[in-house]
């Protein structure tokens, strides 16, 4: 069945869905359902596409910056895929399982920061205000949809290869809610930039005249890629280097693995891709060690994310042959003086 085909089908349920999304929307901009504003200066950092934005990158990228501003930082999330319930404040004890995999992997990198988890996002902030004096900023983990709280800055994050205005609502594409709703961010970022696309002024215009349909200030509008570090050994009883000319496999739970394995090339000779936030098992890691046992491997290549799940198999046979490498990523922003500026000027009156 064609794409084509199957989208008409469908567009009968994502007409319904769009009905539902709309009305809910137009009772939070006309004010008869009521959004909380906490009292602590809030970034929301989201998405209206499912799928793999680069949220979690981003949110190291400002708490890097934030702290270099000597800001108290609290990360809020909901802690998708977490066995616990409730609002819960992380502690350095706490596993990847009980914090959910991506807020896991920002609360091992900067242990200097505050991470409380809460499906109850208005909950989670006034549990920050009364508990935590000392934050005077607070990042949120997703949420745009989440309309009964009101961040003093909304950040929207779209990928390069699949920007949000090419995409239809749920079931029809991939959107959450409708392309329209991207106006209501105070900043949008296109993530995930290839070089074409940095390189290239003509390019640039072509996805910021689209954009400027939704937000028309120019200092809104941002180019980010992502910056692959060189590897560091994981697990494994070795002492070695990476080596990139030498054949590795790679191991996945990401949402999406294309501008990853572009990036490793050739010398990537297999790749074990899971579904996204996947809890690895001793079953998952014994089928890789025997599909790899008459390969030319001599490493394994994961995600900082996939390795907060990994790190408690260090005993297992597979990283007993094979040593586990962490590739490490950073966002950058094109013209970041202008971002942080901007990004500045909007919170200014907030600051306390």
């Amino acid at each position: 069945m064609s794409l084509f085909i199957l989208r008409f089908l469908l567009f009968p349920f994502a007409l319904i869905y769009k009905v539902i999304t709309e009305l809910r929307n137009f009772l939070y901009d006309n004010k008869l359902l009521s959004s909380y504003r906490s009292s602590i200066p809030t970034i929301l950092i989201g998405n209206i596409r499912v799928g793999g934005t680069g949220k979690t990158p981003m949110i190291e990228y400002l708490v890097r910056y934030f702290h270099s501003q000597n800001k108290k930082i609290a990360v809020l999330s909901r802690g998708y895929g977490r066995t616990t319930k409730g609002l819960l404040v992380a502690h350095p004890t706490h596993t990847s399982s009980e914090v959910g995999d991506e807020p896991y992997q920002i609360y091992t990198k900067f242990p200097q920061i505050d991470l409380i988890l809460s499906e109850n996002r208005k909950e989670g902030l006034a549990y920050i205000e009364k508990n935590m004096a000392h934050v005077n900023l607070v990042l949120m983990d997703d949420g745009y949809q989440h309309r009964a709280v009101a961040p003093h800055v909304s950040i929207l994050l779209t990928t390069a290869s699949d920007p949000f205005w090419k995409d239809y609502l749920l079931p029809m594409g991939m959107l959450r809610e409708s392309r329209s709703q991207a106006r209501r961010a105070d900043i949008i970022i296109t993530t995930k930039c290839p070089t074409s696309l940095l390189d290239s002024e003509i390019q640039q215009d072509k996805y910021l005249k689209q954009l400027q349909r939704y937000n028309k200030q120019e200092e809104s509008l941002h180019f980010s890629w992502i910056q692959y570090a060189t590897p560091r050994l994981a697990l494994g009883n070795f002492s070695l280097a990476w080596n990139e000319q030498q054949p590795h496999a790679l191991v996945t739970s990401i949402a999406n693995t294309a501008e990853l394995t572009l990036f490793l090339g050739d010398q990537m000779q297999q790749h074990f891709n899971f579904a996204d936030h996947h809890s690895f098992t001793f079953s998952d890691l014994d089928k890789i060690h025997f599909k790899l046992k008459n390969s030319d491997v001599k490493s394994i290549l994961c995600t900082e994310k996939d390795f907060t799940k990994l790190k408690v198999f260090e005993r297992h046979p597979l990283f007993l042959d094979y040593p586990l490498f962490i590739l490490p990523i950073e966002v950058m922003i094109q013209e970041e003086a202008l971002f942080f500026s901007y990004l500045q000027q909007l919170l200014k009156k907030y600051w306390r």
